[in-house]
């Protein structure tokens, strides 16, 4: 609504007896905040129960994870965990191959960036690591051209 049309006056019935009783004056109401910006213990209260049951879900939820990760893939431990997550690292995840020489290993990698750290302080380390960076990526790129 973009504009508020005015009331016409009521209109008072000609005869008494159709005549309405008048209305009693407002009550002064008083302002209860709306906000927990007052510090009473109803408030205290309030925000202590939403913390436990934010804990409590997040606890659940974490606890059904767990178990439904160790149920799906049969691990007791976390070393056997550990041993699974490492091994399905090494299969799907792209990594740096030694035997190509067109690629560098990791090794030599950091070699090369402790070298020039030495050599050349900070910039020198930044300008290194970012020749590494390039050469991976030109790795990466290399084997999804050929794959």
């Amino acid at each position: 609504m973009l504009f508020k049309v005015p009331r016409p006056p009521p209109r008072r019935p000609s005869s008494p007896r159709l005549a309405l009783p008048p209305c009693p004056a407002p009550r002064p109401q008083t302002l209860v905040p709306s906000a927990p910006s007052a510090f009473s213990p109803s408030n205290v209260l309030f925000a202590a129960k939403a913390l436990f049951v934010a804990t409590a879900l997040v606890g659940t939820g974490a606890f059904a994870l767990i178990h439904t990760v160790r149920y799906t893939t049969g691990v007791r431990t976390i070393s056997e965990f550990n041993h699974l997550m490492r091994c399905w690292a090494c299969r799907h995840l792209p990594r740096l191959s030694p035997d190509d020489p067109d690629e560098s290993s990791w090794q030599e990698a950091e070699a090369r960036l402790k070298h020039a750290y030495d050599q050349g302080g900070l910039s020198a380390w930044f300008r290194v690591l970012f020749t590494e960076l390039e050469a991976e990526e030109a790795a990466r790129e290399k084997i999804r051209t050929h794959n």
